[in-house]
């Protein structure tokens, strides 16, 4: 029985570390079925290698839901993960074929996308974006709810040079707060950082 339950008790060691091992692995949000953070890294920098090979820019914008917080708290397990679901399901109706929606972190989702020029990287290019979270309600089992976002923006190419993926990232969660002030979208283009 000894040698049985040390047996067990090793197995079961091994499966929690299979485990571990898959979850950091997997680069799937669980609700949404989008990437997540470290999916949204691989392709930034495809966006930011093809805007490099084949000129054009990689725009990555930083959709902050700002009540997220508010509707968890208010809102039952189940109708605040359809209430996601939903959110990430209009994203990919606002966007193009091409582009790609991610879920960074529990309240805030990315678009990565390749434009053709950056001057087309503009609030005004993704204003529908906003719109679309903004203006229109969600429905859910519960009835609808509302959400607010701002959306942050930062374009490169081959004018401003090519950050790091993490850089962007980092660069678009910095502007937030500007863009909270706003309320609005904020978009800035890449700027290579002063050397001291």
């Amino acid at each position: 029985l000894t040698s049985l339950n040390n047996r067990l008790l090793a197995e079961n060691q091994q499966l929690l570390e299979q485990n571990r091992k898959l979850k950091t692995l997997s680069t799937l949000d669980p609700i949404t079925g989008l990437g997540n953070r470290s999916y949204a890294v691989k392709r930034v920098a495809d966006a930011l290698r093809h805007a490099q090979l084949r000129g054009g820019a990689a725009c990555y914008l930083l959709i902050t839901l700002q009540n997220y917080a508010e509707i968890e708290r208010r809102t039952p397990r189940p109708t605040f993960a359809q209430l996601v679901a939903g959110v990430a399901r209009r994203l990919r109706q606002l966007v193009r074929p091409l582009d790609i929606v991610v879920r960074v972190n529990p309240n805030q989702f990315a678009l990565i996308t390749h434009q053709p020029d950056i001057e087309q990287c503009t609030s005004a290019s993704f204003r529908r974006l906003l719109e679309g979270i903004n203006l229109k309600e969600f429905k859910t089992n519960t009835g609808y709810l509302s959400v607010r976002c701002t959306i942050t923006l930062v374009a490169a190419d081959q004018g401003t040079g090519f950050p790091e993926p993490e850089a962007i990232m980092n660069r678009a969660e910095q502007l937030q707060p500007k863009a909270q002030e706003v309320g609005l979208i904020v978009a800035e283009c890449w700027q290579q950082p002063q050397r001291a």
